[in-house]
């Protein structure tokens, strides 16, 4: 499937929102509004009109299958919820969204911390240390923080690679 610059943005946004809305970041308002991005982009397939014709206050279960076939449709993996894919997917979303001045360094930590935990995928673990670095920094005095956010773009950069 070619796809246009436009195109690919759009998908991507719905894969992040997709992620997120598993980990509890976003609503599934967020989904469908993502899945309208795509169409409007120029990926109108049956799937994705389907989810973003769909009503946030629906069951999560009917968003959860529509969500399913337009990814699916969209030749993207699937992601389970409560899998190790959707954590490193949601990550991911995470990143692009510190990368976009959306989410502060800080709030990047914190937020891998809460929601993958020391337990997590391998690959975010660097992340969520750095959470306990931030507490730490904040006994250390001036410039120790600048150090751990110089630490986050690091690792930011790591995982978006991998």
């Amino acid at each position: 499937m070619t796809t246009s610059g436009s195109e690919a943005r759009a998908v991507e946004l719905l894969r992040d929102e997709v992620a997120l809305w598993l980990t509890t970041q976003v609503g599934p308002a967020d989904v469908i509004a993502a899945a309208c991005e795509v169409i409007v982009a120029g990926a109108d397939s049956p799937a994705v009109v389907d989810l973003a014709g769909r009503s946030p206050r629906e069951s999560s279960w009917i968003i959860a299958e529509a969500t399913v076939a337009a990814l699916d449709e969209l030749h993207l993996p699937p992601l389970p919820p409560d899998s190790e894919a959707a954590l490193v997917a949601a990550s991911l979303a995470m990143c692009r969204r510190f990368l976009r001045g959306q989410v502060s360094a800080r709030e990047l930590a914190r937020w891998a911390h809460r929601t993958v935990g020391h337990e997590g995928p391998a690959a975010v673990q660097g992340l969520v240390i750095l959470d306990d670095d931030y507490d730490d920094a904040e006994h250390v005095g001036v410039g120790a923080e600048a150090e751990v956010d110089a630490a986050v773009e690091r690792e930011v950069t790591l995982l978006m690679r991998s």
